[in-house]
Parts: C-alpha cells; structure tokens; sequence
C-alpha cells in the first residue's frame, strides 16, 4: 500500500470541522479512502481540538496536527518570510514555514513515504522537492495570481504531476507551463458525497425548515450558497432580484453563508450590500453560516440555485451540491463554470456587464416556467451530477498517483 503525505495551505484544519472548498475535498479523499483501502494517507493539518477527536476514527489516515499559532514558530515564520520575499526575486533557495518543515522532518525520519500532495499552488513544493526528491503532486484548486515569474519557474520545476480540477484550470496550465519543465497535467474533477445528497428529506421536514426561517411553505425559493464575497457574484444577485421581484410576487431569495459585516469597519462592498438588502426586506434570508453535514437540507427547500460568479470560477462546488440535490440552476459563463452545468439542467448566462440585467431575465423566466418542464431540468440535474461521483474520481485519483510512483 502506497503512503502519501497531504499537506493544504495551513489556513483550515482537516478533518474539515470548520469548512473550506479545499479541506472539504481532502476530506472526502480520506473518506472514500477508508472505505477504498487503496492508499495509506500522511495528512498534515494545523492544530484544532475538534479535528484531533474527530481524526481518532480513521484506520487508513494518520494526522500530523502543527501547532502554526506558538510564539516561537510566528517568529520563525516571520523571519523566515521576510528572508523569501527577497529569495523569490532574486533566485535564492526558498526556506520552508513551520508547516512544511515539520512534513519534511517526518518524511526524512520516516524513510518509506512515496509521494507528497499539496492541495493548492503552493509555494513549498521546490523546498519539499530538494528537501525530499520525492514525486511532488499539485492539485490546483485556483490560478495563483502571485505574477512571481521566479517562483512560477520554482513551482513547476519541482512539480511531478498537476491535477487541475477543471478543465479551465488545465487549459491555463498547459498554456503556462506544459513541454517547459516536463510536468504533467492531467484533469480531476471535484466532487462531493453524493451519499449525503442523496438523502431525501420529507414534506414535512422541508416545511418545517422554511418556517423556521420564515419562508412561506408554498413559495417559489431562490438559493444561493458560498462565501459571500465580490468575486462570487453576490452583489449582482442581490440587485438582479431587486430588479425582478416585481414581477416574482411569490419568490424568495436564501442566501447560505456567512456574512462579512464587522463590528469595527464595514467596508464600501459591504456598505453596497446592505443598501440592497433594506430595499429588499423579508424577501431575503441570511442563514449565516451552516454546518456541512446539513447543507443538504437547505438545497431541498429550494426551487432554484443561483451561482452567479464574477471572477473565472474554477470549479464551484456549491454549484455540484445544487445539481446534486435535483436543483436546476443560474450560472455564469466563468471558468470552468459550464463544464458543470449544461442546457438540460440550468441557465448560462454571459458574464459581461449587463450581467445584473441577464441575471434577471434567467430568474424571470426560470420563475415562470412550466411545473412539467422545470421538473424535468431537476430530473436531468441529478444524473448530470453523476459525471462527477466521488468513486470515479477517487479511482481516478489513485490511477495518477500509482504513474508518478
């Protein structure tokens, strides 16, 4: 059995007690893994309480917990990234954070791991390379927009094996870096637990969900769920239901996430936003933020999900989530967005600027469809989501490691 070390960006603990895209996705690698048996995973996780007791129940998957938060490695750290700033503009040798030097030690006292995967561009992976000579796997979740050419260079040179989770993303890497430094790229999709999704809730379940956010039972919801920052498109959908409820007298619009409004500074974004959500009244819900293991719930007391992002979303797995749970959709033409979602299932609007305006014409005319014709976009979104199973992708994941080993 082949052993890999794992290692995120060190912002979130794994196992995901506190959520995040990435964590959320090496979570469900350790998951299917302890049922699989395929690889015996190394993970290195910062240090939280809760990941410690919940990380006691996996067989297959060890955790290595760094405490990044001590007086003595924040000084290190500090020392260390001012050292990098210079290092990465004039081609000295990269010095590893706390974080990826206690991997390294591991590795160099251990003596039988195969591979290292870092989730995420990290800027790590030339220390790890030299550090280690092991296979040094990326799974690219973002293009990094550091414009650091020097460490782009550092980067691939030291990378086995990327793993871009759209299309999107392989694309911008081929052009980037491919035949340069003789990395492969190789695409692997995201996914979810789809055993989770696929828990139906009963009438009576959903009903009593929507009174208790003060939704009326038989009105026409429309969802949006994520972080709720610019670049996803929040701002447009607000205005963009602004502009149609009018003539959507039975809509509502839930908004899943929390909120970024602060105690001491409210920035001119969030400003924006609340001026919107006054005109709006009780036909917006805030939830706040919302435990994973119940997401589930709050898609199935929706009619619609609307993702309406801004920036080029490399693979939005709010949106799969959706499709997942027999939700036709809104989505923007970004990134990798439309690999997701097709005509069958959802609306793809141009992300341009007259996307509040396109935004409300697609909730318009989603409101006003045939009862007959929007459930069968909820029917075709569920099999659509099947492309991206976990079990597929998990073999898939295994297959690429076994290559670079």
């Amino acid at each position: 059995m082949k052993r890999i070390a794992i290692m995120n960006n060190g912002t979130l603990p794994i196992p995901s007690v506190l959520g995040g895209a990435v964590e959320t996705l090496v979570q469900l690698l350790i998951d299917t893994n302890e049922k699989e048996k395929q690889m015996q995973l190394e993970i290195f996780s910062i240090d939280n309480a809760n990941a410690r007791e919940k990380a006691k129940k996996y067989r297959c998957t060890h955790f290595h917990f760094v405490s990044t938060s001590s007086i003595l490695n924040r000084i290190t750290d500090f020392l260390k990234r001012c050292y990098n700033f210079i290092a990465l503009r004039t081609g000295l040798p990269f010095i590893g954070y706390c974080y990826a030097s206690a991997l390294v030690r591991f590795i160099k006292n251990s003596n039988n791991i195969d591979a290292v995967l870092l989730e995420g561009s990290s800027i790590n992976a030339d220390y790890i390379k030299r550090k280690t000579a092991l296979p040094v796997i990326q799974r690219i979740h973002n293009i990094p927009l550091h414009g650091l050419r020097h460490w782009d260079d550092l980067n691939a040179k030291s990378t086995d094996l990327y793993l871009g989770i759209s299309n999107y993303i392989c694309k911008v890497l081929q052009k980037n870096i491919e035949g340069k430094y003789g990395a492969a790229i190789r695409l692997l999709y995201n996914s979810i637990d789809f055993d989770q999704f696929n828990v139906r809730t009963t009438i009576e379940e959903r009903n009593v969900l929507r009174k208790s956010l003060n939704i009326p039972v038989n009105s026409f919801l429309f969802v949006f769920s994520g972080r709720l920052r610019d670049y996803k498109g929040i701002k447009e959908l607000l205005l963009a239901f602004l502009e149609s409820k009018d003539k959507m007298p039975n809509a509502y619009l839930l908004i899943v996430g929390s909120f970024a409004f602060s105690s001491t500074y409210v920035s001119p974004f969030e400003k924006e936003l609340a001026s919107i959500i006054y005109q709006l009244g009780e036909r917006v819900i805030f939830t706040g933020f919302v435990k994973y293991e119940v997401i589930h719930k709050y898609y199935q007391i929706a009619n619609v999900g609307v993702f309406p992002s801004t920036w080029e979303e490399p693979f939005a797995l709010t949106c799969l989530e959706a499709i997942a749970s027999s939700l036709p959709v809104i989505i923007t033409r970004s990134g990798g967005m439309p690999e997701i979602v097709d005509g069958e299932c959802g609306i793809v609007v141009k992300n341009d600027e007259n996307l509040v305006n396109s935004l409300a014409v697609a909730m318009k005319n989603i409101y006003g469809m045939d009862k007959v014709k929007l459930k069968n976009m909820a029917l075709h979104s569920v099999l659509r989501a099947q492309l991206f199973d976990n079990q597929l992708q998990y073999k898939q994941f295994v297959e690429y490691i076994h290559s670079k080993i």
